[in-house]
């Protein structure tokens, strides 16, 4: 079923055309003014309702052409939302429990992965080092390579923890997740995404092509990194997910429960979501960066309101401008 979002200002003439008071307009132009270099896109809206859209900036220096609308932005690690989403539609299927040992999936991993389950993969509590933080991959993150390729690549390392003990944000989990989607639904990740989650949503605009000046092979990204998108696109995913064409209610929960470690310390993180609170009212969100992009995602569930924010440079995006967006959504749409 396509889900469908009502745009309000949609197109850069649009845009330009609101009034001065409009507070939303008012906040992107202080902040985003300035940074000419820099193509930027942010979306407000309060359930299906587009309230604030508007773009600034360059979308390519050389040769140099203004950001417009439907621009595809790389989203980094946004992709773990559509990662664990996936994974739970599996266990929908029946097809996995969260509580599985990797060693179930994956005959010829290391002795010490045997205690690592699905759930430790999707809330980072797997003791595995991150594969991309090593120097030969800055090296050859252009290049080609397989998704088995880089799992033998860090099967060596040591874990950094016992499995459950400790949170630590680990993209490595991700890219293994995306070997057991393949695995079990018999699909590239790519193409179970698109058939599962982009094209029942509408979401005609997402797909896995590299962007920027210096871009980074998807083979490098994946599950983790990988899925480029266009904040309208974002808003039908979030809006998709919280009308439960995704999965179902029960299983979202596991998305937005804020896990614990098996020392009893919160997580502060779902499954590929963060989880935390703004004046005590809920938020759930997270960031992306990838070679050169930024994205940022947070829906304020007792509000319905979701803020995307999306730029083409991993530079000029300020967390106390998120907070204080976040915080104007919650004061001018509460108990509406």
């Amino acid at each position: 079923m396509i889900i469908g979002i009502f745009l309000i200002t949609i197109s850069i003439s649009a845009c330009t055309t609101q009034e001065p008071e409009n507070p939303f307009s008012k906040m992107f132009h202080e902040h985003f003014d300035d940074k000419k270099n820099v193509g930027i896109e942010l979306l407000v809206a309060k359930s299906d309702e587009i309230i604030f859209h508007d773009v600034a900036g360059r979308s390519s220096l050389y040769p140099e052409k203004a950001m417009l609308p439907g621009y595809g932005f790389s989203i980094g690690s946004l992709t773990m939302q559509f990662t664990a989403a996936a994974i739970l539609k599996l266990k929908e299927e029946g097809k996995l429990a969260l509580h599985d040992s990797l060693g179930n999936y994956f005959l010829s991993i290391p002795d010490e992965w045997n205690n690592i389950t699905i759930h430790h993969l999707l809330n980072h509590t797997s003791g595995l080092p991150n594969y991309n933080s090593e120097e030969d991959w800055e090296l050859s993150r252009a290049s080609p390579t397989t998704p088995n390729e880089i799992l033998k690549s860090i099967e060596s390392l040591s874990l950094e923890f016992e499995p459950g003990s400790s949170h630590s944000y680990c993209k490595t989990g991700y890219y293994i997740l995306g070997l057991l989607i393949e695995e079990l639904s018999g699909q590239s990740y790519r193409e179970y995404l698109k058939q599962n989650i982009f094209n029942p949503l509408g979401m005609t605009s997402s797909s896995f092509e590299a962007k920027g000046s210096n871009p980074v092979h998807y083979t490098h990204t994946y599950a983790a990194d990988g899925i480029v998108s266009t904040a309208v696109d974002l808003l039908k995913w979030t809006r998709g997910l919280m009308a439960e064409k995704v999965i179902s209610k029960w299983n979202m929960k596991h998305l937005f429960r804020d896990y614990r470690t098996d020392e009893g310390e919160k997580t502060g993180y779902g499954y590929g979501w963060r989880i935390d609170e703004l004046q005590d009212s809920d938020r759930y969100w997270h960031e992306g960066k990838v070679a050169g992009f930024l994205g940022y995602v947070s829906y304020l569930p007792d509000e319905d309101v979701t803020v995307i924010v999306l730029l083409n440079s991993d530079q000029g995006l300020d967390l106390g401008f998120i907070d204080e967006l976040t915080l104007f959504c919650q004061e001018r749409f509460k108990d509406i």
